[in-house]
């Protein structure tokens, strides 16, 4: 635990970032203020009546911790990310001790768990914010198993809830826990020995749980919108996600052997070479006869390998969520079933302690080093871009990045090139329009804020800014028009009415302008410009029914 802490100890002072941290996190409104009614509420009900921009599925114990967070922290992001390392840390030693309870074998399990806590590929779990659905579900993961355990020990209904409370739990931070049920019978084979002896009984008792997988699977693909979270059969082939599939369960293992080239994204290709996905079936194949081969005298290589093949099922991109064609934090429980298999496998020598002792020192020096990729947006996008190919979303998130900054030239050249990958991206248009709002040329940007909104035409922010570059050009009437159109859509938007009522008074409608003032005012009752409009409004409707 305390080697774990040391080597994640610099994410003290790293920044939040804006790909998820500010979306779930920092511009959530409803995490906000803390661990408050409305919070509590808002994470439990999240995207059941209709889509929640906040929210990507149902995981309400993820958003509350993070409630949690906030109200002893506030947005301090050295809090959030010490909890992080916290549930990390914990995890190694639970992780630790499970393995230990069920084998007696003490360097194994050692070398399972430190290896697992300080790998590389640990780093995008532990250092991202709002990876806390990762490591917080891993850790009831962990207590579902250890109460199984209990359980398994003294067969009692009391035992029993206890695990299943515990799975729920877990379920209710990430559904990754939906393939639990089929490590725990594989922990019925190797090492409890229980398939053995009442291979019934060991089914039967994880009926339950699989009830519980089956309705977590159910409720998460229930709130993902099909072509927007969740790509549809025509964005992604079956061909080509198997492909990708085959590809990424290679690309996983060579990167725990071989941790280079770490990025924060990974795009989806837009081809596959068959060789290379014919090599890739190949390594799985092989490693797959080595383990049934060798399951009666070498079981933890069966359970070692069907552990990472069959946990990384919900993420390996059959379902295919978000545009990413692999991620590091997928591997976070996955990764143990191969370095079960490699424990188990190595001579219990001095010289081969003194082995492992160098590969754990060689995985906290690299670890350290991609640690340092995360201090902030800027460093973690550069670092993406320098490491991967055709990377649209790091060139956008940088772009945002160095928008915020001041540096609209360069920023513009990213949005630009996140285009040239991405034609239908209308996020990028948008801030590409933004930035070429402020330095020009004007018709450019009223074109790339045409294309957002012809792209998604449910985008109130993309017609309130273009109503803005209209109104500074004198088109009140195209002003108004896309002022209203963004109120249709969202209604409680303070900004558009504010604007809608300037728009409206520059007119001389000064009774309508009025009404936009008083409703911007409901909704933003701290804003001093809404509020001297509103008196310039009503100072001049005084004024004309005066003359």
């Amino acid at each position: 635990m305390a080697v774990t802490m040391a080597v994640f100890l610099p994410v003290r002072g790293h920044d939040f970032i804006n790909l998820d941290d500010n979306l779930y996190l920092t511009e959530n409104p409803h995490l906000r203020h803390g661990l408050t009614e409305e919070a509590v509420r808002w994470s439990l009900t999240a995207n059941w009546a209709q889509p929640d921009p906040h929210s990507d599925y149902w995981r309400p114990l993820s958003f509350l911790s993070h409630a949690l967070d906030v109200e002893l922290f506030g947005m301090n992001p050295a809090g959030h990310h010490w909890m992080n390392v916290l549930f990390h840390a914990v995890n190694a030693v639970v992780l630790f001790e499970l393995l230990r309870r069920m084998t007696g074998a003490l360097w194994p399990s050692v070398f399972v768990a430190a290896i697992w806590a300080v790998h590389p590929l640990r780093v995008e779990a532990v250092a991202w914010a709002t990876a806390r659905k990762d490591v917080l579900s891993t850790s009831f993961w962990l207590l579902t198993t250890a109460a199984y355990l209990w359980y398994t020990r003294a067969p009692r209904p009391g035992r029993y809830l206890v695990m299943l409370l515990c799975f729920v739990l877990g379920l209710m931070c990430k559904p990754m826990l939906v393939t639990l049920p089929f490590v725990l019978l594989l922990l019925d084979y190797w090492p409890l020995g229980r398939l053995q002896t009442s291979w019934r009984r060991a089914v039967a008792e994880k009926l339950p749980l699989l009830a519980l997988s089956l309705i977590s699977s159910a409720i998460t693909s229930a709130v993902q919108t099909p072509g927007e979270t969740r790509a549809t059969l025509d964005q992604v082939p079956l061909t080509m996600r198997l492909g990708n599939a085959v590809t990424a369960y290679a690309a996983y293992l060579r990167k725990t052997i071989w941790p280079d080239d770490l990025a924060v994204f990974y795009p989806y290709p837009a081809s596959l070479p068959a060789w290379q996905v014919a090599l890739a079936a190949g390594v799985l194949v092989a490693i797959t006869a080595l383990a049934v081969v060798h399951w009666r005298r070498c079981p933890y290589l069966l359970v070692g390998w069907l552990w990472y093949l069959g946990t990384l099922v919900p993420v390996i991109g059959l379902v295919q969520v978000g545009s990413q064609s692999m991620a590091d934090r997928f591997t976070y429980v996955p990764m143990v079933g191969v370095l079960i298999m490699a424990a188990w496998a190595w001579p219990v020598r001095p010289v081969w302690i003194g082995v492992g002792g160098g590969v754990l020192l060689a995985c906290a020096v690299l670890a350290r080093q991609q640690l340092g990729h995360w201090q902030n947006s800027e460093t973690l996008f550069r670092h993406a871009l320098a490491v991967t190919t055709d990377n649209w979303p790091a060139h956008h998130n940088l772009g945002e990045t160095l928008e915020a900054q001041g540096h609209d030239a360069e920023s513009a050249d990213h949005y630009r090139a996140t285009l040239r990958l991405q034609p239908d991206y209308a996020e990028a248009h948008f801030n590409l329009a933004n930035v070429l709002s402020r330095t020009g040329p004007p018709r450019e940007a009223v074109t790339h804020y045409q294309a957002a909104l012809r792209l998604r035409p449910d985008y109130p922010k993309a017609h309130v800014n273009l109503g803005n570059l209209y109104l500074s050009a004198g088109q009140r009437d195209a002003a108004i028009r896309h002022y209203r159109a963004a109120l249709v859509l969202q209604p409680a938007m303070a900004e558009a009415h504010n604007n809608l009522g300037l728009a409206l008074a520059a007119r001389g409608d000064f009774a309508a302008a009025i009404r936009h003032y008083e409703a911007a005012l409901r909704i933003w009752p701290d804003s001093d410009g809404v509020r001297a409009n509103l008196a310039e409004a009503q100072r001049k409707s005084r004024e004309g029914v005066a003359r």
